[in-house]
């Protein structure tokens, strides 16, 4: 019998130059960013116990940190976007992936959750 099982990280936090403006952008702010990864086939892992069968979450969250150093960025859409373009390059093509990029705290007076944007395979 086929199973579906998913992996997610959640909230990972990282400073990003972030924001419609030159002035929002010049200070780093922080986005947590969560994955849900989607697997359609039984993993090995689940039975071998042995982390090379496993997707490793330090290979995943060193991606994320380095493509949050690429460049400025003036959206979260756009942030969410370049993530799931660059970890897909590192992941087998037979995971689905969704990339979540919350940026903590907008310059938006009462908007207390933040934002949030998702991107990415449906799962």
């Amino acid at each position: 019998m086929q199973t579906e099982s998913e992996l997610i990280l959640k909230d990972l936090s990282c400073l990003v130059h972030l924001g419609c403006t030159e002035e929002e952008r010049r200070a780093k702010q922080e986005v947590r960013i969560s994955l849900r990864l989607g697997f359609r086939e039984d993993l090995v892992v689940c039975q071998s116990d042995k982390l090379e069968d496993a997707v490793c979450y330090a290979m995943l969250s060193e991606e994320i940190f380095s493509t949050c150093e690429l460049k400025d960025f003036c959206t979260v859409e756009h942030l969410a976007y370049l993530t799931h373009e660059n970890l897909k390059k590192r992941l087998p093509v037979q995971i689905a992936l969704r990339v979540e990029v919350h940026k903590v705290k907008p310059p938006i007076s009462g908007l207390l959750g933040g934002v949030k944007f998702c991107f990415g395979d449906s799962l």
